[in-house]
């Protein structure tokens, strides 16, 4: 978070935000954005906590232990970064194929020397 809030400013956000949680009848998502949510579970030093289980095999579980203790890991730490590494990469890749895309469009490309000059560097 960039700014401090002072305890008057976070203290009207809490109540804010309790106004609307007590709203039952409009759905939470249109209701708060979600910058906002999180910020508020910053200040309070929540968490929305969600848990699930999955079924390995005695092999899957052996080869997962071994990896959460070679990075000195819990299970759970290591499923967590895993799953997010792989959003992170799949998220990454539409990217870069969008970015193919725009380029073979317009396949202009600059030198390093042109872009610094432009910029006014």
């Amino acid at each position: 978070m960039s700014a401090v809030l002072s305890t008057s400013e976070l203290n009207c956000r809490r109540r804010n935000v309790g106004q609307l949680l007590d709203r039952g009848s409009t759905p939470l998502s249109s209701t708060i954005e979600n910058s906002f949510l999180e910020e508020y579970n910053v200040l309070r030093k929540e968490a929305f906590i969600m848990s699930f289980s999955i079924r390995l095999t005695e092999e899957e579980r052996k080869l997962a232990d071994s990896y959460a203790k070679l990075h000195s890991l819990s299970i759970s730490e290591a499923f967590k970064r895993a799953l997010f590494e792989k959003i992170e990469d799949e998220f990454d890749i539409v990217l870069a194929d969008k970015a193919y895309d725009e380029y073979k469009n317009n396949p202009e490309t600059y030198s390093l020397e042109e872009l610094e000059k432009e910029l006014g560097l």
